[in-house]
């Protein structure tokens, strides 16, 4: 197989991470409200940016479009959620929980170096 296709495959995982919950968290709004909002201090309108970062920005990675950028919004996602909500809530599985918001991060900081492989708009 060819090494192009590796960010590809690296491209949509990730997009699926943010677009599958940003989803999620828009329909849960739609119909009434989603616990993103006790999370964000109760306002709403934080969980609606965040649903629409989320679809958004996670469909550029699926496109690979201007990566360099894109993937940095994201980042911030994966960083606040362990501040705000991993970590806060605790338990047995807190270190799994932050390894694999980790582990997304560094997934994105390296499709941000290394672009965004065949099969992309930017390729």
């Amino acid at each position: 197989m060819n090494a192009a296709y590796s960010p590809t495959i690296l491209r949509v995982a990730l997009s699926l991470l943010f677009i599958v919950p940003g989803l999620d968290k828009l329909l849960g709004m739609i119909s009434g409200g989603h616990m993103i909002v006790n999370i964000l201090w109760g306002l709403a309108v934080l969980g609606w940016i965040l649903a629409l970062v989320e679809i958004l920005f996670g469909l550029a990675v699926l496109l690979g479009w201007r990566l360099q950028w894109t993937v940095w919004p994201l980042v911030l996602v994966m960083l606040g959620a362990v501040f705000l909500a991993v970590i806060p809530a605790g338990g047995p599985m807190m270190l799994v929980n932050i390894f694999f918001h980790v582990l997304a991060v560094a997934a994105l900081v390296s499709l941000s170096l290394s672009g965004p492989g065949a099969m992309a708009v930017d390729a």
